[in-house]
């Protein structure tokens, strides 16, 4: 959704989009009463990952909604980081019945696949790591690490993407970030 369509939006809804303007490469799961939702983009992809119905927030400007019940996030969390989603997750911070005008909300978390710490979704028997790859003088170089072990490893090797495919094949990262040559402040995404 582009900037300047916010000005028709209801408060509510100009709340969601600064926000998902701040996490625009993840889903964001957005804290109404007893459900978080999903809008536009991310409740059609929603919609279609997790069999979930797609309505419409408003008959007026049709936009796409989808949502789970807050006491089953985890379970919705848990398809969607397994098939590679991130997902952020923004709660209210205050009781809607108390709230005067729009209820505040925050982003609580985002979950990517590198980053689970929950024990309820990683897999078990299995590394969850985040790998790095840097490339520069000839070399490749990865770094990458387990934050649910605080396991850390590194090694660097002439440029090889044989070697390269070979460590990818034997670590099977969760999620792999890529930088530019060393000293580079570009990262490629």
């Amino acid at each position: 959704m582009e900037a300047t369509q916010t000005d028709s939006l209801t408060p509510m809804m100009g709340q969601y989009q600064r926000i998902k303007e701040q996490y625009p490469n993840t889903l964001l799961f957005f804290r109404l009463g007893d459900f978080y939702e999903t809008f536009f983009e991310d409740a059609v992809t929603a919609s279609r990952e997790l069999d979930l119905t797609l309505t419409s927030r408003d008959r007026k400007n049709k936009i796409p909604m989808a949502g789970v019940p807050y006491h089953a996030v985890e379970t919705y969390l848990s398809r969607l980081i397994r098939k590679g989603f991130s997902v952020t997750v923004c709660d209210q911070m205050e009781d809607p019945r108390k709230a005067k005008g729009i209820v505040k909300r925050e982003v609580i978390r985002t979950i990517t696949p590198g980053t689970l710490l929950e024990e309820n979704l990683l897999e078990e028997k299995k590394h969850n790591f985040m790998l790095s790859i840097c490339s520069g003088n000839g070399n490749l170089a990865i770094a990458y690490c387990d934050i649910s072990t605080a396991d850390f490893f590194c090694t660097q090797f002439p440029l090889s993407y044989e070697k390269l495919e070979a460590e990818l094949s034997r670590l099977k990262p969760a999620e792999v970030l890529l930088c530019g040559p060393a000293g580079s402040d570009k990262k490629i995404q």
